[in-house]
């Protein structure tokens, strides 16, 4: 008899077992995975990323955790000494304006963003190929760069 049964052992599946047992002990939880080596699972297959690059409070504070979990992964979900294992790779975000109407909007997220603690730049014209080389950069549009 479970508490709980999680129908896919993704990435979804497995977070919701993870913080459900880390918030209630006792429980009697199980995941139901169909491929449990999880070789053609969505989740393993996946080149997502994380960003912190949003315009509302709780998003940010969302992806900042995602961010935690990720960056120390291999010790949060070590078992018997022996760490998990996650290719996570941190790369950045870029987002380039075409339009005067979406520089403005990138500087008013770059406001936002920058109140709340997060490490984005606004990189104006010219400037921001030298971030990117490959980017040709002419007129004036913003650019704005998550550096993790």
């Amino acid at each position: 008899m479970h508490d709980v049964i999680i129908i896919g052992g993704g990435l979804h599946g497995c977070s919701t077992a993870y913080h459900l047992l880390k918030r209630e002990p006792s429980l009697r939880l199980a995941v139901v995975e169909k491929d449990p080596s999880y070789e053609h699972a969505a989740s393993a297959r996946s080149n997502a990323g994380v960003r912190i690059l949003f315009s509302q409070e709780e998003n940010i504070q969302m992806s900042r955790y995602g961010h935690e979990v990720y960056g120390g992964y291999t010790e949060l979900m070590a078992i018997d000494g022996v760490p998990g294992q996650l290719d996570f790779y941190r790369h950045g975000y870029l987002f380039i304006s075409n339009t005067e109407a979406q520089a403005e909007q990138m500087r008013a997220n770059h406001a936002f963003q920058t109140a709340m603690g997060c490490d984005v730049r606004l990189l104006d014209g010219p400037g921001g190929g030298g971030v990117v080389s490959m980017l040709s950069c002419r007129g004036d549009h913003r650019r704005r760069l998550f550096p993790e």
